[in-house]
């Protein structure tokens, strides 16, 4: 058996040479304080995620920040690289020698994978099983007290079930280095503090349950679990404000999958939002600040969970339009009112109690973490508009003409409630026959495996129409492809955190589809439409990832919103809970997905006279294609 090789921990050295730009060390009217602080936060963030006492949870990372935060405050610039050198080589733990990574890929069994996913020292990628075999790359950090172990568990490993084995180069491996370590340099942090960060750039193997951080082994995302919430902090306190921005700023930092494709350089808002945080003393403008900073990932799988008054100022009030509303043309346009027949589906609103419709917008997106400015409205009209009184004077432009009109919400409601009206909940099918013999496919409404049952229905139908418009409720992105897609292959490349590099992601693992595994699964050689637009999301953008692979496969509508694969939760102060992504996916390709979106076949977008109409303008451009 070829002997395993190793890969010097150079390798990590090239990846922080190419990373993402690196914030000056000196940026124009940034304070003293401020740089101190930012000084802080890094090298607390970059302690928190490599250091042993932090990772085992034998220190408490927060308690060290809080005895920190006063004395770096109140310290001269000269003086805060020996604190932080003082206090760094105070933890214990003199780094790593001699440490290299070693790579392995190969075809493992179901029993082999469950048992690599308890080994401490590795870090795992997978595609999915396969008949209970999957793909597996590891990537080990090993000084030379585990070489020996890695050596006689390689042996055991070929005749447990790994198969295949393929021993990786550098030009192999797919890592990408997220967060910018650019300043750890000896002019930034002076000789000493830098040579001790420098040396503790990976991890060594170790029980990670009580870390800031671990990892779940089935897809490998990063878990915060352990972070506490500080559910009843003092929002006054500059020490837990601090806390609860730096430690957003560190978990994206190091764990966020699309650091590269920012608009804004991450450390530069961490200088700018220091003084922000600093400025406020309550809840809201504690809230606000974190919402402002997130705001800049352009992710939409970012949400605020727990909050007060957050969602109170982002809308502008306690009242909402009585409308459903939608992006048509540039507008946001009423799709559906309630309750009432003041406003009507079509109406596109200009302003709403004397204020312009772009203001009021514009106010709300600093606050709304949209993917990009073509779909900033598109992506906002799920929230509604609000208005700080139940009486409203909506302005509107309806066929050529403006017009205002008044709105009393409390009389709406109180005339709903005495004429018994409540919201129309009209009962949509999992899927059924349309005209022509079309069969049509709800996702959001399947019940769990139902999806064998459709396609058998629909075994006799000329064409088929899954509208992916909607979030799925059961999770059909292989098992509907076994009907679409005939032959097995990629849809999807993911990039997961690995766990011996913080701010390392691995792009390697591919996500499959297709072929016939189900019993009674069968390949539907008629035509297929998927529809997708700014409602699609997340699972059902892999959905349509994964049927797209079909030869006779359409899509249809306009781009998906651009936020892909799992997400994670990160405990924030104050009892917040934040989501975000967590791993990247990308096209078979290798191209972007995050932001853009996907893109469709055939681009089909609404309009207002549709929506006045009552049409769905993108389901009718599905049937004629169909008819064709």
């Amino acid at each position: 058996m070829k002997k395993l090789s190793l890969i010097s921990l150079s390798l990590i050295t090239i990846i922080i040479l190419t990373a993402c730009g690196g914030q000056s060390e000196t940026t124009p009217q940034i304070s003293e304080r401020d740089q101190n602080l930012a000084t802080l936060a890094k090298v607390w963030g970059f302690t928190k995620y490599t250091h042993p006492v932090f990772l085992t949870g034998e220190l408490c990372w927060d308690e060290e920040l809080f005895n920190l935060i006063p004395i770096i405050y109140s310290a001269d610039a000269d003086d805060v690289n020996d604190i932080l050198y003082e206090w760094f080589v105070g933890l214990g733990d003199d780094g790593f020698d001699e440490v290299s990574i070693v790579t392995v890929r190969g075809y493992v069994s179901r029993a082999v994978w469950e048992r690599l996913t308890r080994t401490q020292w590795v870090s795992l990628v997978n595609s999915p099983f396969s008949d209970h075999f999957a793909t597996v790359s590891i990537i080990a950090l090993l000084d030379e007290e585990n070489l020996t172990h890695l050596e006689a568990m390689q042996e055991e490993l070929s005749w447990g079930g790994f198969h295949s084995l393929e021993l990786l180069n550098e030009s192999d491996i797919n890592l990408f280095r997220m967060s910018d370590f650019s300043w750890i340099n000896e002019s930034y942090l002076g000789q000493p503090l830098f040579e001790q960060l420098a040396s503790f750039q990976a991890i060594r193997p170790l029980d990670r349950m009580r870390a800031p951080v671990y990892f779940r082994d089935d897809i490998i995302n990063s878990v915060f679990t352990n972070q506490l919430p500080h559910e009843n902090m003092d929002f006054s306190d500059i020490q837990y404000r601090l806390l609860g921005l730096f430690r957003m700023w560190n978990a994206i930092e190091y764990y966020f999958p699309y650091r590269d494709i920012l608009d804004r350089d991450w450390h530069e808002l961490l200088l700018e939002y220091i003084p922000k945080m600093l400025e406020g003393d309550c809840r809201s403008s504690y809230e606000l600040t974190l919402a402002s900073l997130s705001r800049n990932l352009h992710d939409a799988h970012v949400v605020f969970t727990n909050t007060s008054y957050f969602m109170y100022r982002i809308m502008g009030g306690n009242y909402p339009l009585p409308a459903f509303l939608l992006e048509a043309e540039g507008y946001l346009v009423v799709s559906e009112p309630l309750f009432n027949d003041i406003l009507l589906p079509g109406d596109a609103i200009l302003g709403l109690n004397g204020k312009d419709i772009d203001e009021i917008t514009s106010d709300m997106l600093q606050f709304l973490p949209y993917p990009n400015e073509e779909k900033a409205l598109a992506y906002l009209s799920r929230f509604g508009l609000w208005s700080q009184y139940s009486d409203m004077t909506v302005t509107v432009l309806r066929g050529n003409g403006e017009l205002q009109l008044q709105l009393d919400l409390n009389e709406i409601m109180l005339q709903a409630q005495l004429d018994g009206q409540g919201m129309n909940v009209t009962i949509i099918p999992s899927h059924q026959r349309l005209e022509n013999n079309i069969g049509l496919i709800n996702p959001a409404h399947l019940l769990h495996n139902e999806i064998h049952q459709v396609m058998q229905y629909f075994i006799d139908t000329d064409g088929l129409i899954v509208d992916l418009r909607q979030y799925p409720s059961d999770f059909i992105v292989h098992t509907l492809a076994e009907y679409l897609v005939e032959h097995r292959q990629v849809y999807a490349i993911f990039s997961n955190p690995i766990v011996t590099v913080p701010g390392v992601f691995l792009k390697e693992a591919q996500g499959y589809s297709g072929g016939l595994s189900s019993h009674g699964a069968y390949f539907y050689e008629n035509p297929i439409v998927i529809l997708m637009n700014e409602s699609t999301m997340s699972q059902g953008e892999a959905t349509v990832m994964s049927l797209r692979r079909g030869e006779n496969v359409t899509v249809m509508g306009s781009n998906s919103i651009g936020a892909n694969a799992s997400t994670t939760t990160l405990p924030l102060p104050g009892g917040i809970d934040m989501s975000f992504t967590g791993i990247g996916i990308f096209t078979p390709e290798g191209g972007q997905t995050q932001r853009i979106g996907l893109f469709p076949d055939i681009r089909v977008d609404r309009t207002i006279q549709g929506i006045a109409e009552g049409r769905d303008e993108l389901m009718e451009a599905a049937v004629e294609f169909l008819l064709r």
